[in-house]
């Protein structure tokens, strides 16, 4: 058997940026060449490649581990995607790139007879976009955005009013914006501004209120103010 460098030469991950209407590639483009321990490539040779993504929170365990069967150029080059070899542990959409840092770890068997050799580990610098918009959207807990306990922007089924709710868990008042402009706010003490910042009133109004034809303001079952003539403006 030959002896191989430590190291594996001339390594290129391509990261897309792009993503497809029918959902996000879940696929690296990686380039290498192939050397011996002496620098000579492995030309025109069929070399297994096992490819495994490690995360720092524990770097003995892959979160994704897959092999590919591949031929190098007459220049040792070799060219594969990430994430359409064959499978051997976990998924690539299954990887929470925004959790901690990633690495990847080359394994190389030169003759193709199952014995694979470590080539080393480097560090996956530029997290794929696309994949970490998918899998990414933290949050102040680190949860992602598939977590079920996330709200949809498009409505929410099986929600419990006891345990399910809109607002914060900390002495904090709660922002609603439009424009990127306060619209309106509740504060701690469940007080609602509209035009203002600081409601002192259950209900805390700085400008007009437009009362509709037909409608009334009630203290009970006495008529505070009621449409007389189109609008009444107060």
């Amino acid at each position: 058997m030959k002896s191989f460098s430590s190291l594996l030469l001339a390594l290129c991950v391509s990261l897309p940026l792009f993503v497809f209407s029918q959902g996000v590639p879940q696929k690296m483009s990686y380039q290498a060449v192939a050397r011996t321990a002496d620098g000579s490539v492995l030309a025109n040779k069929e070399v297994a490649l096992q490819i495994a993504i490690m995360s720092s929170d524990n770097m003995d365990f892959a979160v994704y581990a897959e092999e590919h069967l591949v031929t190098t150029n007459k220049l040792g080059l070799m060219n594969l995607q990430i994430g359409a070899g064959k499978v051997l542990e976990g998924e690539m959409k299954g990887i929470d790139w925004g959790s901690a840092a990633h690495y990847l770890t080359i394994l190389l068997d030169a003759d193709n007879s199952g014995d694979f050799r470590k080539m080393g580990t480097s560090q996956l610098l530029t997290v794929p976009y696309a994949f970490y918009a998918e899998k990414s959207g933290s949050s102040v807990d680190g949860r992602n955005k598939n977590d079920p306990n996330d709200w949809s922007m498009n409505g929410n089924a099986g929600t419990d009013d006891a345990l399910n709710f809109l607002g914060t868990t900390d002495a904090q008042g709660l922002v609603f914006r439009t424009n990127d402009n306060e619209a309106a706010r509740i504060n701690t003490a469940g007080n609602v501004g509209i035009g203002t910042s600081s409601p002192v009133q259950a209900l805390d109004v700085d400008g007009n209120i437009n009362l509709a034809s037909g409608n009334s303001i009630r203290n009970g079952n006495s008529v505070v103010l009621s449409e007389r003539q189109g609008t009444d403006n107060f």
